[in-house]
C-alpha cells in the first residue's frame, strides 16, 4: 500500500475512534430539536394538536390534519432530524395532492414530545401512534398507510 494511502486510512480510523469512543451510537445519528418553528397553520391548514401516551408512559405530540370526505389516513414517521414543524410545508403538499387525512407525530425527545430518543423507544412510539389512530372515530384502521424513513419500515415489520 502506498504510504500516502496508508496515512489517509489511518487518519480515518483515528477519526472514527475519536467520534465513537465512549458515545452511544444513537447520540451520533439522532438529531431531535425541541422548538417547533412552524405548524400546518403557516400553510393554511387546520389541524388538531394531539397528545397521546406510549405503553411506557411517555407523552407524545402529533398533528392530525383532516381532509374533508377522505377515507384514507397516512401515518407519517418523519426522519431522524428536526421535528414535525420542519415537515409543515410537505404536509401541505401531501394533503393537497393526495386528498387524505395525515397524522404526523414526534418521537420521544423531539418537538413537544417528552422523553429521550432511542431505537427501542421509537418502536413504542410507532405503536402508540397507530393505537391513537385506531381509537379515532374519523379514521378507518383498514384504510391507513405508513410513510417514513427506514425506521418506519422496521417498525412496521415489528408492529402487532
Amino acid at each position: 500500500m502506498h504510504p500516502r494511502v496508508r496515512t489517509i486510512a489511518a487518519g480515518f480510523v483515528i477519526l472514527g475512534l475519536v467520534l465513537f469512543e465512549g458515545c452511544d451510537v444513537e447520540e451520533k445519528f439522532i438529531f431531535p430539536l425541541a422548538e417547533v418553528s412552524e405548524t400546518p397553520r403557516n400553510y393554511g391548514l387546520s389541524f388538531e394538536d394531539v397528545y397521546f401516551k406510549t405503553e411506557d408512559g411517555v407523552t407524545l405530540n402529533g398533528w392530525f390534519v383532516a381532509y374533508p370526505g377522505a377515507s384514507t389516513t397516512l401515518l407519517w414517521f418523519h426522519g431522524n432530524g428536526g421535528n414535525i414543524g420542519h415537515r409543515s410545508e410537505h404536509l401541505k403538499l401531501l394533503h393537497d395532492k393526495l386528498k387524505i387525512h395525515i397524522f404526523i407525530f414526534d418521537y420521544r425527545g423531539y418537538g413537544k414530545s417528552a422523553g429521550k430518543p432511542s431505537e427501542e423507544g421509537t418502536y413504542k412510539d410507532g405503536v402508540a401512534a397507530l393505537e391513537h389512530l385506531r381509537s379515532r372515530r374519523d379514521v378507518e384502521p383498514k384504510d391507513s398507510s405508513c410513510l417514513g424513513n427506514p425506521s418506519a419500515r422496521r417498525w412496521r415489520r415489528k408492529s402487532p
